[in-house]
């Protein structure tokens, strides 16, 4: 749906040119004489695609309108794939290689262990009538036979099905119960087949138009035939005046009547019960219930990845308030909500007890009578309005629409409003913001966030009548500009209000544009655009019920940059391989701009940026050096409104040479330069055997070293260095720093003992362990460590044999630390890790925090029976410990020296957290329950710094906040429980909820797809 803002005209409805997709079907090894090929939107049901046909030799051709499609292919021998779903924009080859079918085996005996001869073993896709199950009647036709098979005298079977598809196995025979087997992967199938029941039912009148179904009662039948799946695997549709079901499972039936089509929404009518006992046969009458021919002008939600069951309850109302009817529809990507009433009389907004479905604003049509819709947590809200004019009434109506929602940008909510200028209404939660309309009065912007599950009031507000804009578009010689798109936003610190705009228009022939329905008194930003994309912004206010005038809003003619770029050839001499790859060109001062433009170089000729505005850029170069890639910032340039100016760029990288060493001593290994800025990239720099290293930087500042040594191998910190001058070498000089250990086992020297310093450096991009050492204590029971850095050493000692530990902190500095340390107390945390059945789960990783001065961290991997181990401060008290494996993640708080018997958790959500802020590899991320408990989500992180994601399939269902340690202050706050969260969410059992962060902000974004 497109709603058009105020001042703007609606859009024009327009059919996209249809493009021609040619679809070819391959089958490794062997040709393909006749494929089934069909195009399936993902608003459709898997039986109802949008074009089929059977093609021969694997060809066809599909013209269809530009959108989101699902290739479905099969060839006759049962080769099978529903493919991944592809946004086609225009017309293109599309080539689908279908893999090899997979047999299965097995056996069908009876409950005595004898075998069953002919009986029949389908796949339950080719047993469920055709449109009510997942394959339309030319695929059921086409490839249905070959997904099922008879069993031998001996009761063996042999079945080839399409790989990698999940899906259900059925055995029948004459006088048994059906079976039932899901399946994965290619098994060993062993069917066992019990008495059944007959049931013959004579309807009044066939009706191809209406389908029964049973419904088995919960006791006393005991089937194998999953509850979910009985209404679709006993449906039949009333095509004949009598329906048989031969394989039914002894017990009582309820037996349903409904129209196929859920257009009609018609609730399913119970038509009768019926107790069936086993080797039996029951013949029962009825009539069908009587169909309206009458026709329902219908609209449709399509909620991408949901469920019906999710909704269960929903109530939908119009734009007006009224109640609609509505019907749910299975499609191949989610749910199709059917409406019975006129995309016109939306929007419409539907809520259960937790849920609230609405239909996003700013989503295009899918088809005629489809539109895209959203789940989204329900809240609630309230608020009161009054008049500043006496003489202008409070309207009874009004639209709140809520911007940056979970799955949309945009959801709209109708209100009345009370004579007493009060609003109740049902909201979606944790949006960004919203903005009230109540005409004639101007919009209200919230900078709100509704929490879930909570009411939350919003205030008293004071509206004034709107004001208008004329607004007269120029260039900088004072022409008119025709077609330049006005946008005008509300001034304010929350993000979502200056990036969505209150009301949009077009300049006309003149260059006039005029725009009503505007807030007064508020700091409004109006923008122009022209076609070609250069545009300005001036900031003015409106007074209520008057028209403001700006003439002009000027655009400055768009500028033309071209640029010859050449690397400096003393730069080329020593750096033959060298080459321009790109230029990119910002504003200047502004780095990261909107308006950064990127151009690929090529040193056959300039490289040209059109449609610049005017004023000051910078041009940045990457380069390569035969190996790497890395900026260097060029120039800055001036220019004016219409120029058009050429530039030469002579680019001098700045070149660095330097030395390594320690105690005066080269060393070999790899140096890790990393600027301050996140984008900067400077990759390892090796040293040779004299201790020297050559870099390229991509400007003069200073930068943070460390050093990865090979022999000892070492990870040493070395911190900030100046590299601002290149003619002057870089003198490295590593850490030399040491501590000398005495460990006693009570009065006795503790000989043997395991001796670890480690020190956590602040880098300003991230906290790490950025060194540890260990050693042995001697006979005497000391140990000294070495060439360590200046700063706080964590020196822990233990004595594994006799369960034995101690540790302490010590400042090493230019002379050589001392600490004693006597070993007391086990500080082992040890137990085994179950999964909610009590099977012990191995590879997990088991991670536990013990609070401190400084926390320390340590974690292990479970064994192949579950259990673990792994080493707490001794002065910790409770550790606090998580699990993360595939099969879940749950925080627990445990004790030094017991025993613990962990279980994952058995309620369990899905959560996704993406856009996560400046990732870089010295952050950690965690999830802190409302009780304390701490759980490691850094396993999960996906992705990199441009594009990073949180992916926990499984996570008990919770309250958790998220945290984000990029610091050594971070991790200190976090253990004691103040460091602000990124963000909180709420988790319930089975569901599956992302919520998006903005780059650096800690509120939500947005929230896509709640449930499974």
């Amino acid at each position: 749906m497109v709603n058009a803002l105020p001042g703007s005209a609606a859009p024009a409805s327009t059919t996209p040119a249809p493009i021609e997709l040619h679809v070819s079907i391959l089958s490794p090894g062997k040709p393909v004489d006749a494929a089934y090929v069909a195009l399936l939107p993902p608003w459709r049901p898997w039986s109802q695609p949008l074009a089929e046909t059977i093609a021969r030799n694997g060809q066809t051709t599909f013209r269809v309108s530009p959108g989101v499609y699902r290739v479905i292919a099969a060839t006759a021998d049962g080769n099978f794939l529903k493919d991944r779903s592809y946004f086609f924009a225009e017309s293109r080859d599309v080539s689908v290689t279908l893999p090899p079918a997979v047999t299965f085996n097995g056996t069908v005996r009876d409950s005595d262990g004898h075998s069953v001869p002919h009986a029949t073993v389908s796949a339950v896709d080719a047993r469920v009538d055709a449109p009510l199950g997942q394959l339309s009647e030319m695929a059921r036709a086409f490839i249905g036979n070959q997904w099922q098979t008879t069993t031998a005298a001996d009761g063996t079977w042999s079945l080839a099905l399409p790989a990698g598809e999940k899906s259900a196995l059925s055995a029948e025979a004459a006088g048994y119960a059906t079976a039932w087997h899901e399946h994965d992967s290619a098994s060993n199938v062993a069917f066992t087949l019990k008495r059944g029941a007959q049931l013959v039912l004579h309807v009044d009148r066939p009706d191809p138009h209406m389908v029964v179904t049973l419904v088995a009662a919960e006791a006393p039948i005991v089937t194998t035939i999953p509850a979910g799946w009985q209404s679709q695997y006993w449906a039949r549709v009333a095509r004949a005046p009598s329906l048989t079901w031969a394989n039914l499972p002894a017990g009582d039936y309820s037996i349903y009547a409904q129209p196929v089509d859920p257009k009609t929404f018609t609730a399913a009518s119970l038509l009768t019960t019926v107790t069936l006992a086993a080797d039996a046969k029951r013949e029962v009458s009825v009539a069908l219930p009587s169909m309206t021919n009458d026709k329902i002008s219908s609209s449709a939600l399509y909620l991408n990845g949901s469920t019906g069951d999710e909704l269960d309850g929903l109530k939908v109302t119009d734009a007006s308030g009224a109640p609609v009817r509505h019907a749910f529809e299975e499609t191949s990507g989610g749910v199709l909500l059917h409406i019975a009433a006129p995309a016109e009389r939306g929007p419409f907004v539907g809520t259960t007890a937790n849920d609230l479905v609405g239909s996003a604003t700013d989503a295009t049509p899918m088809d005629a009578h489809t539109m895209e819709g959203v789940v989204v947590d329900l809240a609630r809200g309230g608020m009161q309005i009054r008049s500043s004019d006496g003489s202008v009434a409070i309207p009874r109506a009004g639209v709140l629409a809520f911007h940056d929602c979970k799955g949309s940008a945009g959801i709209d909510v109708p209100v009345s409003v009370a004579k007493d200028g009060t609003i109740r209404f049902d909201a979606p939660a944790n949006c960004a913001g919203l903005v009230a309309r109540f005409t004639p009065f101007g919009p209200l912007t919230l900078a709100r966030s509704l929490p879930t599950a909570q009411t939350t009031w919003l205030g008293e507000f004071t509206l004034f009548q709107s004001g208008k804009a004329a607004i007269h578009v120029t260039d900088d010689e004072g022409h008119a500009i025709a077609d330049a798109t006005v946008d005008v936003r509300a001034k304010s610190t929350a993000a979502y209000a200056d990036e969505r705009p209150l009301a949009h228009g077009a300049t006309g022939p003149d260059g006039w544009v005029y725009i009503g329905d505007l807030p007064a008194h508020r700091m409004l930003a109006m923008s122009a655009t022209t076609p070609d994309g250069t545009s300005a912004t001036v900031e003015r206010r409106v007074l209520p019920g008057a028209e403001t005038t700006i003439d002009p809003l000027r655009i400055d003619r768009p500028a033309t940059l071209v640029v010859r770029a050449e690397l400096d050839a003393s730069f080329r001499e020593r750096f033959p391989q060298s080459a321009i790859r790109l230029l990119v060109l910002d504003p200047d001062g502004d780095a990261g701009s909107h308006d950064q433009r990127r151009e690929p170089f090529s040193a056959s000729g300039p490289v040209t940026f059109h449609g610049l505005h005017s004023g000051d850029w910078r041009i940045t170069a990457l380069i390569s050096t035969g190996k790497n890639v890395q900026p260097v910032v060029g120039k800055s340039i001036h220019l004016d409104p219409a120029e058009t100016k050429h530039l030469d760029v002579v680019l001098e990288p700045y070149v660095f040479t330097g030395r390594v060493t320690l105690n005066g001593k080269p060393i070999r290994g790899n140096l890790d330069i990393r600027g301050v800025q996140l984008t900067d990239t400077v990759p390892s720099v090796p040293t040779d055997a004299n201790g020297e290293f050559q870099v390229i930087l991509p400007r003069l500042d200073r930068y943070l070293v460390d050093m990865r040594t090979f022999e000892p191998a070492r990870y040493l910190w070395v911190g900030a260095l100046s590299f601002e001058n290149p003619a002057q070498p870089v003198n490295v000089v590593l850490p030399a720093g040491s501590i000398h250990v005495d460990v006693r086992r009570g009065d006795s020297p503790a000989a043997g003992a395991i001796v670890t310093a480690s020190q956590l450096a602040d880098t300003n991009l991230g906290m790490e362990k950025q060194d540890t050492v260990e050693v042995a204590t001697d006979e005497r029971g000391d140990a000294d460590i070495a060439n360590l850095a200046a700063g706080m050493w964590t020196v822990t000692a233990t004595d594994a044999e006799h369960g034995l530990a101690a540790a302490s902190e010590v400042r090493v500095g230019a002379s050589s630390a001392e600490v004693h340390l006597r070993l007391s107390d086990t500080r082992s945390l040890r137990g085994t890790l179950r999964d909610v059945t009590g099977v012990p789960v191995a590879g997990a990783i088991v991670t536990c925090v013990s609070p401190g001065a400084i926390a320390s961290m340590s974690s292990a991997t479970t064994a192949d029976d579950g259990t673990f181990e792994l080493e707490a401060s001794t002065s910790a008290g409770e550790s606090l410990c998580s699990v993360a494996s595939s099969s879940g993640a749950q925080a627990y708080r445990l004790r030094a020296g017991q025993n613990a018997d962990l279980s994952l958790p058995a309620d369990s959500a899905e959560l996704i957290v993406s856009h996560v802020p400046n990732v870089n590899r010295l952050m950690t991320f965690w999830l802190l329950s409302t009780d304390g408990r701490l759980l490691n989500a850094t396993r999960y992180l996906r992705g990199d710094a441009r594009s990073a994601a949180l992916v926990i399939p499984q996570v008990a269902a919770d309250t958790w906040k998220v945290m984000r340690v990029a610091s050594l202050q971070d991790w200190v706050t976090l253990t004691s429980g103040l460091l602000e969260p990124i963000a909180e969410v709420t988790l319930h059992a089975g569901e599956r909820k992302q919520i998006e962060l903005r780059g650096g902000d800690t509120e939500p974004k947005r929230e896509k797809e709640n449930s499974r």
